[in-house]
Order: structure tokens, then sequence, then C-alpha cells
């Protein structure tokens, strides 16, 4: 027997006892693809009216290199000595442009486009705009890198392309809270850059253009598949047996379809697509949790590159018009992952668009219930959503280090799945998830369609739950209620004569796992300070909160954590491994 993992090589733990379960969280708002367009639209046209003029003298040209191009193309060619398992879909390309916008020289508001740190600049009618693009040549779509990113209070960026696309703003430190993010991806080969200063430049926008991702034509960007043919049930992209979801009326899947998401992300210099979902937890709160498959990733530097697409699906007997109206989100942290039942579970950085459904669960095991029905929604080749239906199969032989318990064996019973569905969710006949694609298992695993020869494998939720219950069940999981501040790290910023205090507070539950969204409130005192200040903490649980500037030759100051406030936990101020600080 071979394993198949779409897409990569599994391991084995455990199984759960005592059974769990919760149903699925549908918002109530409803998705309104039409809204989304207007508004991208909107801003859209906002950004091409304040577009300078110039920006060909001044682009920021890449190009991967021809190694890097056929290495994806070999990695997709179904070659049997091909080394990458996962649908690999672009390469990174290094850029390292350093961006300052300092204020302008002298006292005249120039209105004409000036050259200016790799872009153009000018004033506008609500303060200045710099603009500058970015070619990657034969890119089917771009993302980019920003590293020490750092906007003042009034300063926004925004990027955007030719088809209408348009993402931002991003502000302050960035989407990560940290400096460092990938942006949103935008269709072809060519992306634009816009810094806006709200009022008069009082500080200097500072940031990198690390990395862009070059995505080929592999990465078939929704509007990119062309008319069905060939007597395919989905898209030409697709085996024939692989099914439309949104040809199915079958109720069980209803909310995963709301719930599903197609994934691209980067491992190391390569980019890569599967599927995943987001899950409820039992205090329905809409928290983003995200399931997807610990061989998609695994690690904070991978989670902090994903982009989710939500509702991605066409109508039965279409593959998605030309039109891009899926809303998507970036980046995410790794809570619990493993290679055992093949699992990672992430929290999403941004908020998930309204409209979505959090998937319910079931610890309740199924991989030895012979015949038992399951049930997917997925995103085979990158396509729009697809439906499957599985029977578990307690007969069908078991791949190297993938025990039956650990994981779930079936034979598909309708579809099938294909590189970027790995990490779907599969759901029992109450529409939970009950665990996450692996791959196939089987002599013949070339032929997605040919079900009597392969079996299906998912990683089973009842044999990890354990690893996961503190954030699936926070009240009685073992995530606790109570937070306090684990450490302080105090440090001075320096420009010029003018320095300010930067302090890091990092806030953690009572098992130690790093608490998000809590406010932070400070009190920086020495040096001429004394000043309350406050920030929120990112997913790590890290709070970066700064003085404001004072001139002076040294800096030396103390930093008092003076409370925390979360919606779902108590501050314990008698657990704070400290609560003052200096420098």
């Amino acid at each position: 027997m071979k394993l198949f993992c779409l897409f990569m090589v599994c391991f084995a733990a455990s199984a759960f006892t005592g059974d769990k379960e919760i149903d699925a969280l549908q918002s109530s708002e409803r998705y309104d693809s039409a809204r989304y367009l207007q508004e991208q639209q909107a801003q859209f046209q906002w950004l091409k009216s304040q577009e300078l003029d110039g920006l060909a003298k001044t682009a920021i040209r890449v190009q991967p290199s021809m190694d890097a191009l056929m290495e994806i193309d070999h990695n997709n060619s179904g070659a049997p000595e091909a080394k990458e398992l996962r649908k690999h879909v672009g390469t990174t390309v290094k850029t390292d442009a350093k961006i300052v916008l300092n204020r302008p020289i002298g006292k005249k508001r120039n209105t004409n486009a000036v050259p200016l740190a790799n872009g153009m600049f000018r004033a506008s009618d609500d303060g200045y705009v710099w603009n500058t693009t970015i070619s990657s040549e034969g890119a089917n779509g771009i993302r980019i890198h920003f590293t020490d990113f750092d906007l003042p209070e009034n300063a926004s960026m925004f990027i955007y392309n030719d088809f209408g696309q348009a993402f931002g703003p991003y502000e302050a430190q960035g989407v990560m809270a940290n400096g460092d993010f990938w942006s949103h991806t935008l269709k072809g080969d060519t992306a634009y850059i816009q810094v806006h200063y709200f009022g008069a430049i009082k500080a200097p926008a500072r940031f990198t253009i690390a990395d862009v991702g070059h995505m080929t034509d592999h990465f078939r960007f929704p509007g990119n598949f062309g008319e069905i043919s060939n007597g395919k049930a989905h898209c030409n992209v697709n085996a024939s047996c692989v099914q439309n979801a949104g040809c199915t009326s079958n109720s069980i899947v209803s909310a995963a379809k709301d719930g599903v998401a197609h994934m691209l992300y980067q491992s190391g210099g390569g980019w890569y697509i599967c599927s995943g979902g987001l899950l409820n937890n039992t205090n329905q709160d809409g928290t983003d949790l995200f399931l997807t498959a610990n061989h998609c990733l695994s690690t904070n530097n991978e989670a902090s590159t994903l982009e989710t697409y939500f509702f991605y699906a066409s109508a039965c007997g279409q593959c998605v018009g030309e039109t891009y109206t899926n809303p998507s989100t970036i980046g995410a942290t790794v809570l619990s992952s493993s290679g055992t039942s093949d699992y990672t579970l992430l929290q999403l950085s941004q908020s998930s668009p309204g409209g979505v459904a959090y998937l319910g669960w079931s610890t309740a095991p199924v991989a030895y219930s012979n015949g038992t029905s399951l049930y997917r929604i997925h995103h085979p080749s990158g396509a729009p959503q697809s439906y499957s239906e599985h029977s578990v199969d307690t007969s069908a032989g078991t791949c190297f280090n993938t025990a039956r318990g650990n994981w779930i064996y079936s034979r598909d019973t309708y579809g099938a799945q294909e590189g970027g569905s790995s990490g779907s969710p599969v759901l029992n006949s109450s529409g939970q998830v009950v665990g996450q694609l692996t791959g196939a298992c089987g002599s013949n695993y070339s032929n997605v369609c040919d079900s009597v020869n392969n079996a299906t494998i998912d990683g089973a939720l009842a044999a990890y739950y354990n690893n996961v219950s503190q954030w699936l069940d926070p009240g009685t999981g073992g995530g606790g209620n109570t937070m306090h501040v684990d450490s302080i790290v105090p440090q001075v910023q320096t420009r010029g004569s003018r320095k300010r205090a930067r302090t890091y507070v990092y806030i953690d539950d009572q098992n130690g796992s790093g608490v998000s969204q809590a406010t932070v409130s400070v009190t920086f005192s020495g040096s001429g300070l004394s000043q309350s200040r406050s920030g929120t903490t990112n997913n790590s649980g890290r709070a970066r909160i700064t003085s404001g500037w004072v001139t002076t030759s040294s800096l030396s100051y103390t930093v008092c954590v003076d409370n925390v406030t979360h919606a779902s936990y108590t501050y314990d101020d008698t657990a704070n491994n400290e609560t003052c600080d200096g420098i």
C-alpha cells in the first residue's frame, strides 16, 4: 500500500475517551458578494484617482529564476520522481527595497509628483500620497512581503491592481502587529502600493518591501478556469469524477459551504494551496479557530503567510466568472499542530468576513464504525467548492504510520479529492466535523476516481481532541478563564535627538498560553515621561505599547501594568510574574 497525502507524508497517537460535541454557529449576517464587490470598486476608483504620474520610471521589477518556475511545473507534472507532494503554485523572489517616507524638504507643498524612495510622491487634497509599482512578468498573482513596517497614526497603506481589486488600509505595525506581514494576493503580474498621509507628516513612514510572491498559472485565480468542457462535472482542471458543490442540496453540508475556505500559504520559498474550515467553540463567541492539516502548514512562519478565501463557490454547471468577489483574511497563529492525526488548529489574525459559519464538531470516534457516512466540502486543484461523500471502511488496508483510530479510512461514494483538498473538514451525518483530510491510501492513487483500489484518509478529531480542547471547549477544556502578565520587555527607540519608551507586555492564561485581544493599560514614568498608554495583544499574547517622543540624550524609565481587560478572561494580578519593569 502507498500513501498519497493531499499533500505530504503522515505519522500516529492515543484516542480520546468520552464524547463531546457542538453544532455549527451560523452568522446571522449573510454574505453579500454584490456589496463586497461594490466596496472594492469604490476603494479601487478612489486609489486610481490618486494614482501618480511617472510610476513606470520608479517601478520595482522582480523575476523568479527559470529553475524555480521549472520546479513548480515538475512538481505538478505527476512525474513519479517529483519530490513535492503538496500542490505547488508559486515561488518567492527577494526584493529588499527599503522605504522611508520623510517629511518634504522645504515649506512649499509640491502638488507635482516627484521621485522618492522607489516611487513617486506629492501633496494631495487631504495630506500627501506616495505611490509605487511592483511587477513580476508572467505572474498569475502577486503577494507582497512587508517587514519593519511602521506607519505613524495618520498614515495608511493600500494595494491595488488593474483588475479592480483593492485592499487596505494596512496601518501601524501591520496585520500581525509586529511589523512583518504578507499582503492580500492581487491578480495579474502588476501591483500598486499607495501610502496616504491624512494631514501633516509629523513622523516618517517606514517599511521594507522584502519579498514578492510570484504565483504561476498553477494558482488558478478565481475566474481563470474557463468554460466547462470534455464532459467534466466541475472545472476543466478537475478529474471527471470531481463534483461541484453548487449541484448538491444536501442539508448536512449547507453550513459547511460557509465555513470552508481555500488556502494559499508559503512554505520555504514556495507557495501552496490547501483547504480548511472554521470551528465553533463551546462559548459560541465567534472566535476564528481554523482547522487544516499539519502537512499543509504547521509553523507560525507558515501561518503568518496564510490567506484564506471564503465563499469561493460556483453555481451548478459553472466554474466562476471573471469577476473576483471572494473576501479573504491574511495571517494566522498556530495554536496546536501534530503529524499524529495530521492536524493544525490556527487562530486567524483578521476577523473572518460576515456571513461565515463556525462548524460544529464531535469527538465521537468513527474510525471503527464501518459504513458510517461522511461528507466534505473542499477545493480540489484550487477550484471552487467541491462536494464528496464517503463511507467508513474498516477493512481498508492501512498505510505506513497512519494507524486506524488516529486516522479514519473511508471509500469515496460520490465525488473525489485532489491536490488542494488537503485539510478540508470531514463531517458526520449531523454536519459536525470529525476530522480533516490527509490524503489517499492505495495502489492507484494517481487516479483519484479509483475508489476501489484507493481509500481516503482523514485525521481523527477524536484522537487529538485533548490537544485542542482548551480552545474548542475553553470553559472546561484546559484553557482557563484567567489571565496574567507573563513578562514585560522595556526598550528605548531612538530617532535623532528624540527618544521614546517602547515596551512589549506578554499576557498568558493560567495554562501559559498567550491571550489575544486583551487590552493592556500601562503607565510610563521617568526622564520627563509621565504618560498612560494602552495596547491590544496579538495572537501570541503580546502587546506593543509606546510612549510619546521626548528630546533627551538618554532615556531611563519605569513601566507598570495598571490593568488588563478582556471579554472572556478575568485579570488575576496575583499571578503576575512581574507588574513593573524598567530600563
